[in-house]
């Protein structure tokens, strides 16, 4: 078989050889076909999603909106600026991102790690910091207060965990209208109070619509054991103007648990948990006797039973006469 030859040649409107011609055109038949898988993908896009590709199909930011902090501002203290840690307390997001899971026909507690499940049993620990005079602060009847200010002492209080796991903390706190009392909770391991903290987080930092209680959480993880928890006061710089008066730190009380998804705890369950953490009463009551007087004298009238004197006095039943 004879072989053919192609003979280099020059078109007359192309100062090009054929091959470089023939390279181009392939170059741009690739590119065209690149353009259409990725401005025109509709075939692609009739083709239904993996589950596993569904949970990471978020809502478009865009269709988010925008929303000031749930509580803390954007400041110094974040060194970040809006960190995610702000951009998950988003109310907004928050909210599209559940109505996302509704329309995937997602549970939301089916996204939680086991750990971070409720178990059967619940843990709930009630601190209450009055019942530690000496913890640092001023015990009330109700609560510890310590001095308006920056500065100041440190109350600390102890905590017990029997259980490893996620754990929610609430504190509450007494806030203000006119005033801020920003305080530190810092957690420790007992016995190594000197070393460096497990956490530490801030609370009543800022003003609020009507003086009285107010309810500040955050959660953490927490290895079974002994623990250290101070509270202290903070050199406010950034967390209101500086006209905003100081006024008294006051703490009611701390309560752990690992309900998760549960709302502040309601005043029933923090007076269970007050009396079921009293001391038994020591009371002893007077042992009951029972004494059949008409029989004695009966016994004794009839001389089956020797007289040594008595000395008897009426107590009157409510219950059956008037006395």
């Amino acid at each position: 078989m004879q072989q053919l030859s192609v003979p280099t040649t020059r078109c007359p409107w192309q100062s090009k050889p054929l091959e470089v011609l023939r390279v181009n055109n392939l170059a741009i038949v690739v590119a065209i076909l690149v353009a259409c898988l990725f401005a025109a993908p509709t075939a692609l896009a009739q083709t239904p999603l993996a589950r596993a590709a569904e949970l990471t199909d978020l809502p478009p930011i865009a269709s988010w909106g925008s929303v000031s902090e749930v509580d803390e501002p954007e400041s110094a203290f974040h060194s970040l600026g809006r960190t995610m840690w702000h951009q998950g307390r988003s109310a907004t997001r928050i909210a599209a991102f559940h109505q996302w899971l509704k329309a995937k026909r997602i549970e939301p507690l089916g996204l939680l790690p086991q750990s971070l499940k409720t178990p059967a049993d619940a843990r709930r620990v009630l601190i209450e910091p009055e019942r530690s005079p000496k913890c640092g602060w001023t015990a009330t009847k109700d609560a510890i207060v310590s001095r308006p200010g920056h500065r100041g002492p440190e109350a600390r209080l102890p905590l017990k965990v029997d259980r490893a796991g996620m754990y929610r903390l609430w504190i509450r706190h007494q806030g203000y209208a006119t005033g801020t009392a920003v305080t530190s909770l810092t957690l420790y391991r007992k016995g190594e109070e000197a070393a460096a903290p497990l956490l530490y987080e801030e609370f009543n930092t800022q003003l609020v619509a009507q003086d009285g209680p107010r309810w500040h959480d955050l959660m953490t993880e927490l290895a079974a054991g002994e623990y250290t928890v101070a509270l202290g006061h903070v050199v406010r710089y950034y967390h209101t103007p500086t006209a905003v008066p100081f006024l008294e730190h006051k703490v009611d009380c701390l309560y752990l648990t690992d309900e998760l998804s549960a709302a502040a705890p309601a005043e029933e369950v923090l007076t269970a948990l007050r009396e079921s953490s009293l001391p038994e009463s020591s009371w002893n009551p007077a042992r009951e006797l029972k004494f059949d007087v008409t029989r004695q004298l009966r016994a004794i009238v009839n001389g089956a039973a020797k007289f040594h004197g008595f000395a008897l006095r009426v107590v009157p039943d409510r219950s059956v006469d008037d006395g």
